[in-house]
């Protein structure tokens, strides 16, 4: 849940950095219906209806939900920041795992968030003795009293990372434009999918038109024609000489 609330607040931030969240949705997304079944089964079957599954029927459902997220990322891997949104789902796949379909988290940690610690019902986290990967799992508070008050784990500050780093590159905001330019690499697979040029700066090789100036027919000279001479880089060469004059070069006799 906490994940979800952080990409929306990444996405509200989008137009204060002057993105266009239009763009989002001109994205060709593969394979969507994996990551909308992945919500549902994470909000309202693990969530809201917890207390009506087994505990083993509840672990195997929490682990396909992080199965179809994955399935979704890794389908969409093409796209900027998709990379790091699979490795760090892949962390917390990797702990659910290790562990019996059950996060791990810390006591300490879900105190701090104002978590019931000891629940007879099915917990997507919860405190697991001699948990293997500890480190992997919930490990991270956000304090009670605080909105959103819950846990989370080093994996899911890299997913929500590279999602943050999609969506500001796709939306052009001014972090995405960014991110471009400190990464050539990061040219926008996404952005590429849109159609859409990378802003990068003037550059003859991102196929941009490079602004050299008035060309020679836009340079007028003192009497109001065309300067030849004008190079392909807008420099101006040397005004021609004046042609001779076909009248006779009449000379002033001393008096």
């Amino acid at each position: 849940m906490i994940t979800a609330v952080c990409f929306l607040l990444l996405a509200a931030t989008v137009p204060l950095l002057r993105g266009r969240l239009s763009l989002l949705g001109r994205i060709r997304i593969q394979a969507w219906w994996t990551i909308v079944l992945a919500l549902v089964i994470q909000v309202f079957l693990l969530e809201i209806f917890a207390g009506t599954f087994g505990g083993l029927l509840a672990a195997t459902i929490h682990l396909l939900s992080y199965g179809l997220a994955l399935v979704f990322v890794w389908h969409n891997r093409h796209i900027t920041g998709m990379g790091l949104t699979v490795f760090g789902g892949l962390l917390n796949l990797i702990a659910i795992a290790a562990n019996g379909g059950v996060m791990p988290a810390q006591r300490q940690a879900l105190e701090t968030a104002g978590i019931i610690v000891d629940s007879p019902e099915f917990e997507n986290s919860a405190v697991i003795d001699d948990a293997r990967l500890w480190f992997l799992g919930d490990i991270f508070a956000i304090p009670e009293g605080i909105p959103f008050a819950n846990v989370f784990s080093i994996g899911d500050i890299i997913l929500v990372f590279g999602a943050g780093i999609t969506v500001h590159t796709i939306s052009r905001s001014h972090l995405g434009r960014l991110i471009v330019r400190l990464n050539p690499l990061a040219t926008a697979d996404a952005t590429a999918d849109l159609g859409l040029a990378v802003d990068q700066g003037p550059s003859v090789d991102h196929g941009l038109a490079v602004d050299q100036g008035p060309s020679v027919d836009q340079w007028p000279t003192a009497g109001g024609g065309a300067t030849a001479g004008a190079t392909s880089t807008g420099t101006i060469g040397a005004e021609e000489a004046p042609a001779p004059s076909d009248e006779p070069n009449e000379q002033r006799q001393p008096l």
